[in-house]
């Protein structure tokens, strides 16, 4: 905006002043500004729209694992990539006796080996007699640690090292240890006989350990023994065979003859219904985990079909999971503790988890300065020269024993008389303020979970532990 009434002395012509160009600048960036905000608001509401806890700004979503209290975070194996220990589309999974993870690097036409730590081992991609592996559509090992793959119409074994052993299978549309295009899900049982499904012929042939055909069972349909494309498959311990039926959406249980037992689901978004199941394991105590790939999801039921829980949601971020495909179950022989591996197929990685809630606060104990408590072992260390200042301490730690950091739980102690303050911690380690001895009133809670309340006695002597599990509001 310009004034013309006055006269510039010098060249006798109008003056034109015109307003601060600072001003201007700063006035185009606060409208620009605005304008992101509410198109950043209507686009992308979980990034502007924060809650606080304990004085910081906290996402609103959250890590899917820390927030489930069906499912504890051990690890995460991988990210993108062709280098070791990276992966392209890894929709395949299988753990020996011993924990060794093997995984099928679908993309990089590849078997990668770890340790149960995750530690990079080995990988190979040989498929004998001069050939390489050529897309990888099942994986599992059997119990004397042999290595099953089906590749395009064949079926690979090699040892546990990855030296290649045998394979069998051709093309065609009948007769035993044909395949019409590609063989696919694979399932080894307790006497070391081979499942093996063939989709583009809707049937399952079974062979014993060195590829001699026995039977094969099922026609396209969805009638009971029929399949439309039969990924998936799993053994249990007592012989049945579970199969992903999967553009039925539905599981069918079997004996190991292929009568058929049972089967569950339907196609929805519902617990106990599905879109498109790809993988199957069972654990020892014979419950069934479907890893639900559309709903990007990992539904468990009991061995009559039961449903009993479902973890998953769909995202790109830490704890998320995007067609999630294959899936082992483990049971560490030292510690009986069970693992549960899940490719991440979408996202590249896989994880390891463990069942229970990550949320639990464990080792909460009573004693002097400088004795701690550590995660898991329970082993007691003492500071001689902390001995007369005693507090109630605790750790929040998931199944594993690790500390678990980033929760934000509330502990607070009462005497009876005085409460003492709350202790907030988000590093998963609170302590009290100096207490003398005497029983105390303690309570732990967080805000998706029921509170649970002990008393605690501080007495001279070594420290006690105090174990609070919550549970979430119902």
């Amino acid at each position: 905006m310009a004034e013309t009434n006055k006269i510039d002395p010098v060249s006798k012509s109008p003056k034109v002043k015109f307003l601060s160009i600072k001003r201007i600048w700063i006035l185009l960036f606060l409208m620009i500004l605005a304008v992101a905000a509410v198109i950043g608001y209507i686009k992308f509401p979980g990034v502007f729209k924060c809650k606080w806890l304990s004085g910081k700004p906290v996402e609103q979503d959250k890590d899917l694992f820390k927030s489930s209290s069906e499912i504890s975070y051990i690890m995460t194996l991988g990210k993108s990539g062709k280098d070791k220990g990276q992966f392209d589309r890894p929709k395949f999974i299988a753990v020996d006796k011993d924990g060794f993870i093997y995984a099928g690097d679908t993309g990089n036409n590849r078997i990668q080996k770890f340790d149960s730590n995750g530690k990079f081992i080995r990988e190979w991609n040989s498929a004998g007699e001069g050939e390489s592996l050529t897309g990888i559509f099942g994986l599992a090992v059997a119990d004397n640690g042999n290595v099953y793959v089906t590749s395009r119409h064949n079926i690979i074994k090699y040892d546990a090292n990855g030296r290649f052993l045998k394979k069998w299978g051709n093309i065609g549309t009948q007769g035993g240890g044909n395949f019409n295009n590609w063989a696919n899900g694979i399932a080894i049982d307790n006497d070391g006989n081979v499942y093996v499904g063939d989709p583009n012929n809707s049937r399952i042939q079974k062979f014993d350990a060195d590829g001699n055909f026995l039977t094969a069972w099922g026609s396209r349909g969805d009638k009971k023994e029929q399949f439309n494309m039969p990924y998936g498959i799993t053994a249990d311990g007592n012989g049945n065979i579970y199969v992903a039926d999967t553009f039925n959406h539905r599981i069918q249980k079997f004996n190991s003859n292929g009568k058929f037992v049972s089967e569950l689901g339907n196609r929805g978004k519902e617990v106990g219904q599905f879109v498109q199941p790809y993988g199957l394991a069972v654990d020892g105590n014979g419950n069934v985990y479907v890893t639900d790939s559309m709903n990007d999801r990992v539904q468990k039921f009991d061995s009559k079909g039961n449903f009993i829980s479902q973890w998953g949601i769909l995202g790109a971020k830490d704890g998320r999971l995007n067609f999630p495909c294959g899936i082992a179950v483990h049971t560490d022989k030292k510690s009986s503790r069970k693992y549960i591996y899940v490719a991440d197929c979408n996202n590249n990685r896989i994880y390891k988890l463990t069942p229970g809630s990550p949320l639990h606060a464990e080792g909460v104990g009573a004693g002097t300065a400088g004795i701690s408590v550590s995660s898991g072992e329970k082993t007691v260390g003492t500071d001689s020269e902390s001995k007369t200042t005693n507090y109630i301490y605790g750790k929040v730690l998931n199944i594993e024993g690790k500390a678990i950091p980033d929760v934000t739980l509330k502990f607070s102690v009462e005497d009876g008389t005085e409460r003492a303050r709350s202790y907030t911690d988000r590093d998963g380690i609170y302590k009290s303020k100096e207490l003398p001895f005497g029983i105390y009133r303690v309570k732990v809670w967080e805000e998706r979970y029921q509170p649970k309340i002990k008393n605690i006695k501080i007495e001279e002597g070594p420290p006690k532990e105090y174990n609070f599990r919550l549970s979430r509001w119902e």
